[in-house]
């Protein structure tokens, strides 16, 4: 959510390395649980349409300061409606979606995970006993589940239930909930919570820490039981004009005027492609390379330079040209000094290389944490089916961007495509990029 200037000053850490230029990391599952859909299916189904998961929202008080807070793109279904699409999961273990004291965030985590296991064959009936197993070593599969804010309910809820709502968070709820017994982790790096947590896990898997891994972020900020959080933490962000007054967030157009808020949990369940080729699994798509970096001076603005450091690393770790990049999957939350900042690192990045760019920003609106693992899962998609979803706002760019291809509104064939970019950025200085590759589809 960094919306754009040059520090003066900057400590670059970054975390990409030469020695890992082929990754050998595989995504052999999916799930998601958002605005734009319940489930792969309905989110992928969205994606070839014209709807946008953002709706009118009635969260704050109706008082000065808090006029912009009015638009999001907000999850409808209420927890105990969670908990009934989870008994429909294979392998779910209830006891602690079922519990007062479980955040919500984490039940959207559970219900992607449920998913992303279900989705990569890693849940399987027991013929024998009935029921279901979990195929891989248990021992062996891991968890890396993160959040920008790390669940709402938990945070203002008194006394010991707050205490033990924090116990009850994302990492420990797919663990529980799934009956997993590998290394469990948070990943926390504000919007680019969910991109952190697939680079982080990717390398646990190179190290071989795990045979498989759950990556990916939920948030839950908008349909919080608590709107007093929402007006503490959403109603600053309205008064400094980061909230669009529109609720139409407008990537890289010159109308842009802010961001509109969204929410919801997308995972991915990642392998290498030794073990994926070795047990059978079907490959949907491959993190062929990434990059993250920080930097140590500006917290809240977007470096045009970093950003397209992160981008052109990515791009190097996975081995290949620029020009081999056949699009863009952009943060673009739909600010206008971020618009600049980003819009401006993907043209000085690919320079004469027209790629194609998009966005999900006009679909689910900003969902922080999980924002970027959303555009995994939609960029597999994409190189699935060959097509890149419109911009559904997008009319007009502005001058400083002339030359970015930004996907028009009626979206675009993706043809011969191999490798596309995913990007990003988040508060607190957070920059990351992983690059897609296509699979070779196979029968599951």
């Amino acid at each position: 959510m960094l919306t754009g200037r040059v520090p003066t000053f900057i400590l670059l850490f970054t975390l990409s390395s030469a020695a890992f230029a082929r990754s050998g990391v595989a995504i052999v599952g999916m799930g998601i649980f958002g605005p734009a859909g319940k489930d792969v299916a309905e989110f992928s189904k969205g994606l070839k349409g014209q709807r946008s998961g953002i709706s009118s929202l009635r969260v704050l008080p109706d008082k000065p300061g808090n006029e912009r807070f009015k638009f999001g793109a907000p999850v409808a279904y209420s927890n105990s409606d969670v908990v009934d699409q989870l008994r429909a999961c294979p392998g779910v273990i209830l006891t602690l979606a079922r519990n007062p004291n479980t955040d919500r965030q984490s039940l959207f985590a559970l219900k992607a995970a449920a998913e992303a296991m279900e989705d990569a064959g890693a849940i399987i009936p027991d013929r024998v006993n009935g029921g279901t197993i979990i195929r891989p070593d248990r021992k062996r599969v891991g968890v890396n589940v993160g959040s920008s804010l790390g669940g709402t309910m938990t945070d203002v809820s008194p006394g010991s239930k707050m205490l033990m709502g924090k116990m009850f968070r994302s990492p420990v709820q797919v663990v529980m909930g799934l009956g997993l017994e590998g290394e469990g982790a948070c990943s926390t790096a504000a919007c680019a919570s969910g991109l952190h947590a697939t680079i982080a896990s990717a390398r646990t898997l190179k190290a071989g820490d795990a045979d498989m891994m759950l990556a990916g972020a939920t948030e839950a900020q908008i349909s919080s039981d608590f709107p007093g959080i929402a007006e503490a933490g959403y109603g600053l962000l309205s008064r400094a004009a980061i909230l669009s007054p529109t609720g139409i967030p407008r990537p890289f157009d010159v109308q842009a005027d802010g961001i509109s808020l969204g929410e919801g949990a997308a995972i991915v369940t990642m392998t290498t492609t030794d073990y994926a080729e070795k047990h059978g699994y079907r490959v949907r798509s491959y993190v062929a390379g990434y990059a993250a970096i920080t930097q140590a001076r500006e917290l809240t603005q977007l470096d045009r330079k970093l950003a397209a450091k992160s981008m052109s690393d990515a791009i190097e770790n996975a081995g290949i040209k620029k020009e081999e990049v056949a699009a863009v999957w952009a943060h673009a939350p739909g600010t206008r000094i971020g618009n600049l900042a980003e819009g401006g690192a993907i043209l000085d990045v690919f320079q004469e290389h027209k790629v194609p760019v998009v966005s999900l920003s006009s679909r689910v609106g900003h969902p922080l944490g999980p924002s970027g693992s959303m555009r995994i899962v939609a960029a597999t998609l994409s190189l699935e089916g060959g097509y890149l979803p419109g911009n559904l706002f997008f009319e007009t760019l502005p001058p400083e961007l002339a030359g970015l291809n930004v996907v028009p509104a009626r979206g675009m064939k993706l043809e011969n495509a191999r490798y596309v970019v995913v990007n990003s950025f988040g508060f607190g200085g957070y920059y990351s990029s992983v690059v897609i590759e296509k699979a070779e589809q196979k029968e599951h």
